[in-house]
Parts: C-alpha cells; sequence; structure tokens
C-alpha cells in the first residue's frame, strides 16, 4: 500500500490557478509485516509552487528508509513580507537516505534579434532574473526563459555518499550546446545545431553530438543529410572510438512523415529494418 500526503499548496491569484503543492511525500507499506502500520520507504519530492515561470519544476527528490514527519517553520514571503507558518523536512540524518536528488534552475530575461530577416525572442545570458521573479504580477506580461543549470545525485551506503553532478550551457535559442559530468566517469559532451531557418523545422535538432573524456573523443554522432523541405534526417553517421568503428544509417520516411526504415549501410552489417 503506498499513501500520499502533501504540504503547503498556493493558489495563485492573478493566475487564477492553483500551483499544487510545495511537498508530497509518499509512502510504501509492506501490510503484511507486523500491524502493517510502519513504512519501509518514503519519498519526498519538492517543487515550486510559488512562481509562474518555475510552477511544477522539481527542486529536491529524497528516497529514505522507513518514514519522516515535516517541521513546521515560520517562513518570510519576500514578495509581500509576511510570515506564515509551512511545512519543511529535515534530512540532517544520512543514515536514513537511500539516494537523493537535487536540481538548479535559473530565469533570464530576453532580447530580441534579427536572423535573416526574421525577428527572434532569444534567451539573453546576460539578464539572470531572481527566483521570485515576478511573482505578484508586477511585471505586466513580461516573458522569461528557464534553464536546468545542474543536477546533483547522491546515494548512500555505508561508506558514505556516492556523488556524482552535471552541469549544463545553453544557446541564445534555449538549446544545450555543453553538458559536463563529474563524478564516477567524468566527460563532458558537446552539440552543434544547424541553423535556426535553414533547413527548415529541425531548431531543436543536433547537427553533431562529440562524447569526449580527457580532450579524447569517445563517440560522435553527427545528422549527415538534411531533406531542405521537411527537415527530416536522412543520414547520421556514429562513431565508437572504443574499437574505431563509423556506423551510417540512411533514415526513409513515408509520404505522410512517419518513419519507414532505417539500414546500416556500414560494410560490416549491412541491416536493413522497416516500421510498420
Amino acid at each position: 500500500m503506498t499513501k500520499f500526503n502533501f504540504f503547503n499548496g498556493k493558489y495563485d491569484r492573478r493566475e487564477r490557478e492553483f500551483y499544487g503543492f510545495e511537498y508530497m511525500k509518499s509512502s510504501e507499506y509492506n501490510l503484511t509485516v507486523g500491524d502493517g502500520t510502519l513504512a519501509e520507504r518514503s519519498t519526498i519530492t519538492q517543487y515550486f509552487n510559488h512562481n509562474y515561470f518555475l510552477n511544477g519544476k522539481e527542486i529536491e527528490v529524497t528516497k529514505i528508509k522507513g518514514n519522516i514527519q515535516p517541521v513546521f517553520v515560520n517562513r518570510l514571503n519576500p514578495v509581500n513580507n509576511v510570515t506564515s507558518k509551512v511545512a519543511t523536512f529535515d534530512f540532517n540524518d544520512p543514515s536514513i537516505i537511500f539516494s537523493q536528488e537535487t536540481k538548479n534552475y535559473a530565469i533570464h530575461g530576453y532580447k530580441t534579434i534579427q536572423f535573416n530577416g526574421i525577428p527572434f525572442w532569444v534567451l539573453n545570458p546576460d539578464d539572470q532574473l531572481p527566483p521570485i521573479y515576478d511573482e505578484g504580477g508586477t511585471k505586466g506580461e513580461k516573458a522569461a526563459f528557464v534553464i536546468l543549470k545542474s543536477t546533483s545525485n547522491k546515494f548512500y551506503n555505508f561508506s558514505g555518499p556516492i556523488s556524482s553532478n552535471e552541469s549544463f550551457v545553453y544557446d541564445q535559442f534555449g538549446r544545450i550546446t555543453e553538458v559536463v559530468h563529474q563524478g564516477g566517469n567524468n566527460f563532458n559532451s558537446k552539440i552543434k545545431y544547424f541553423a535556426p531557418i535553414e533547413p527548415k523545422h529541425i531548431i531543436s535538432i543536433p547537427k553533431v553530438i562529440g562524447v569526449y573524456a580527457d580532450g579524447i573523443v569517445k563517440r560522435l554522432r553527427e545528422n549527415n543529410s538534411i531533406d531542405p523541405v521537411t527537415g527530416k534526417v536522412q543520414k547520421v553517421s556514429i562513431l565508437n572510438n572504443t574499437n574505431n568503428q563509423t556506423n551510417s544509417f540512411k533514415l526513409a520516411y513515408e509520404a505522410n512523415g512517419n518513419l519507414k526504415s532505417i539500414e546500416n549501410t556500414s560494410v560490416r552489417w549491412n541491416q536493413l529494418q522497416y516500421y510498420v
């Protein structure tokens, strides 16, 4: 049996919308053990629920052994300077924690640029806004970009936490251009994209994805050929540096745009796979 509890609900009067709860706790019970009233494990998820741009995004997910009860503290709202009593959770005891994932977001303002004569609203990297931006509706109809800056993962065992972190770099169109992974195997991925207008319909599809470790390329994927009318990827090349082998694939599509087949044109494999 799984039991759910929710804490710190928020209704936004300006948007006339319920923003959900800041915390959700789910506890799992084994009804065949004892009297079935002791939780075996619990997951506590914290969300943003005060800001229009960040609303609903996960802040932290903590998985623990057994159960935990919230602690009620006084919290000052920096927008209206009102203090209220809210629920929070104390995870200072590492012996009860299985894992913990934390996400860090940023809100950026926008700027307008011209690209081939067409105006674009793009992310302004020099205009990072506070996490309480536009709470209370004081900015009118202002727009903003929300990006995930980094994630942190901790897995706990008898010798202490095992940690890994990832950070992200973006271009002005909000596309990830680099991912840096630290912890365990350290590596970074670099991503290049097609121009935002040519070819059509593929502003978010990467042109090249490279994975590097110690400055050496380990994986490389390139979309070699694009249909200039539809923006469909027609050919993909993938380098596996472990065995210094490059595989090439041809993609064919139905008239309605659905994927029809993928052909591995590498000499070693020469496979053809159809999709129905």
